[in-house]
């Protein structure tokens, strides 16, 4: 018997990720590397670990704006928890779907309109990955790196974006006059396209889902700086740290290791060294930020093991039938 393909998909995945940190282990000073972690800055690494804790934050918050813009108001405290109990998941899964998942069936149990929450969920990964496509895009010019391969890749990534953003349009356009919407798949997706479609036309909600990434991406760059400055690369700049991080975390996007673990590492400290910084230090660098984004994920188990975001929906109570008007005494219910 062959094994299944979701197997197979998953061996691939954690031998991509082990083979990848391998090949960082044996081309690395671990000496070095070591003498720089233990000389760290305990005060910075700490500053990282709470800014990875204020990025869950500022996304859980987030993933409720996006799902009330898509008329399905979540409360706040349970876009937040439950946002942190699927980073969790997606840490420690192969891939960040398993914390989608799991968003998902939360709020579906909790609230119903599951389509509503698919497309909530769908529309915050996309945000994510947008956002740091043009953080990168814009940072690129301002940097020292020079491999054309890597601004090519930005580049292809910021112009497929802007091509997917008329995806809605097009499927709208194109699929609701035809037979085809009778099949299943092609229905929701249509449906799907038109929230989309309310997403992307309204102007306060863009403007302020923008906001809310730009403070994400403000984080995500203080903590590569926090990481740089706890090992003493204190020539680590704003911008550098952007391309950096943003380049690594794109790569880390792309479902082909066990939750990014290794090729987000390695892109990092590839580039940190193309920037100028010192191998040892970039290696640390490295490390560091992915014991903050662990660390901030912690809190999830926590929330996981409590159960406060399991919720099950309420059936609405039925109305109760309308009474007959009672017989007067003494008169014949039957005339």
């Amino acid at each position: 018997m062959f094994p299944s393909r979701a197997r197979i998909q998953l061996l691939a995945k954690v031998t991509l990720s082990a083979v990848a940190l391998y090949l960082l282990f044996i081309y690395s000073d671990v000496d070095l590397v070591v003498e720089s972690l233990k000389s760290a800055h305990w005060g910075w690494v700490a500053s990282a670990v709470s800014l990875g804790c204020a990025i869950v934050l500022v996304n859980g918050f987030r993933w409720g704006r996006i799902s009330a813009f898509v008329s399905l108001p979540l409360p706040r405290w349970f876009s937040i928890l439950t946002y942190a109990e699927a980073l969790f998941f997606a840490m420690i899964t192969p891939a960040a779907i398993g914390g989608d998942i799991l968003r998902i069936t939360r709020a579906t149990k909790a609230f119903g309109k599951l389509r509503k929450n698919m497309a909530s969920v769908l529309l915050d990964r996309a945000v994510n990955l947008v956002s740091m496509v043009v953080l990168g895009a814009l940072a690129l010019p301002f940097t020292a790196i020079e491999e054309p391969a890597i601004k090519a890749s930005v580049l292809f990534m910021l112009v497929l974006i802007l091509c997917m953003t008329a995806l809605p349009y097009f499927a709208l356009a194109t699929l609701r006059k035809g037979r085809v919407r009778r099949w299943t798949l092609v229905r929701e997706g249509l449906r799907l396209a038109i929230l989309f479609r309310r997403f992307l036309g309204n102007g306060r909600g863009f403007f302020e889902i923008s906001c809310l990434s730009a403070v994400v991406l403000l984080l995500a760059m203080g903590i590569m700086l926090s990481a740089a400055r706890a090992v003493g690369a204190s020539d680590l700049g704003l911008v550098e740290a952007a391309t950096a991080f943003s380049l690594a975390l794109l790569v880390a996007a792309v479902p082909i290791s066990f939750a990014g673990l290794g090729p987000r590492e390695g892109v990092m400290i590839w580039t940190l060294t193309q920037l100028g910084i010192d191998a040892g230090q970039a290696y640390s660098i490295a490390i560091l930020f992915t014991a903050a984004l662990l660390a901030s994920a912690l809190p999830g188990l926590l929330i996981w093991l409590s159960g406060i975001t399991r919720i099950d929906r309420k059936p609405a109570a039925a109305e109760a039938a309308p009474c007959p008007d009672p017989t007067p005494p003494g008169r014949d219910s039957g005339r």
